[in-house]
């Protein structure tokens, strides 16, 4: 599909950037939505705030496509991140997105959510078709895809994994690790997670975009390979070359999350390209050694088999 208007908003994240790149290539018009002037000239953007209902008709006038990337999760000059104002962006920000769109003719949202709004048990899949988690601090994430599915658009919500590759937090936390030599589990590392590379995700942006027919569903965006904290942490450590530290971390403050990509395999024709963290952080400049193959299936994971492989269903 060729020729789209599309607005975006996160357009100067790790992400949005990405997304902003690979829509051009394509040949469609990126419209982004900024904060900063400054900004608005560097990227041909407009000036604006989602949640600032008045910014967004001139952003969004004549725009075929609209993307919520928009986060606050960058730590500001004291460290700390801005959980506010990133709940405000993902339950507020996207009803006046929403409503914005639909009194303007914008027939197509795609919206950011995150895998882990879903988390049934420590050890089962996640498929997408589970009650959403009880925990205080999803309840933005939650209200984003409550405002999607009650707006009457035309809205495609992607469930991200734990983002990694250049530029994003992870990665520097992984980089700041191996030069430290300094790799803790968080508590007894039996945590699933479910990780996706940065470009994957920016891919899956972008197909969730172009899809046509356009596809109205929840999908998650994960690699091929959920894994446990403590392997996870394990396998990193060896690729920089060192080992564990014996003094745990804290416990994740993430639930257990092992989440399954077949629908996003079959509704978007989407694959990740790093199919698991071994190929994403091969080319990284702390990367000293192959990284480890994959461990032997335990017994408690036969019982649970993998759905993320092509033509399987969740």
């Amino acid at each position: 599909m060729v020729g789209l208007t599309v607005a975006l908003a996160g357009a100067t994240g790790v992400l949005g950037r990405r997304v902003a790149t690979r829509l051009r290539a394509a040949g469609h018009r990126v419209r982004p939505l900024v904060r900063q002037p400054a900004d608005a000239a560097g990227l041909d953007g407009i000036v604006g705030d989602l949640t600032a209902p008045d910014s967004l008709a001139r952003w969004l006038d004549g725009c075929d496509v609209a993307l919520h990337l928009a986060t606050a999760l960058r730590p500001g000059a004291d460290g700390r991140i801005d959980w506010a104002r990133n709940d405000a962006l993902r339950d507020l920000g996207t009803a006046h997105l929403l409503q914005a769109c639909a009194r303007l003719g914008v027939g197509r949202v795609v919206l950011q959510s995150v895998a882990f709004v879903q988390a049934p048990s420590d050890e089962a899949w996640c498929r997408g078709d589970e009650p959403l988690a009880d925990r205080p601090f999803l309840r933005s994430a939650q209200r984003l895809e409550q405002h999607a599915a009650g707006s009457g658009l035309a809205t495609g919500v992607l469930r991200g994994g734990l983002l990694y590759g250049p530029g994003t937090a992870l990665s520097q936390a992984w980089a700041a690790s191996a030069q430290a030599d300094d790799w803790r589990v968080p508590g007894d590392g039996r945590a699933f997670v479910s990780l996706v590379h940065v470009d994957d995700m920016a891919a899956a942006v972008v197909a969730a975009t172009t899809a046509q027919p356009f596809v109205r569903d929840v999908m998650a965006i994960v690699d091929d390979a959920p894994l446990r904290w403590g392997e996870l942490l394990r396998g990193l450590a060896a690729t920089a070359g060192g080992g564990l530290s014996p003094a745990p971390a804290p416990p994740p403050t993430l639930p257990s999350f092992r989440v399954s990509n077949a629908q996003a395999r079959l509704r978007l024709g989407w694959a990740p390209r790093h199919a698991s963290w071994r190929d994403g952080v091969a080319g990284e400049p702390w990367a000293r050694a192959p990284p480890p193959s994959p461990r032997t299936t335990r017994l408690d994971d036969r019982r649970s088999p993998s759905p993320n492989a092509p033509g399987a269903l969740p």
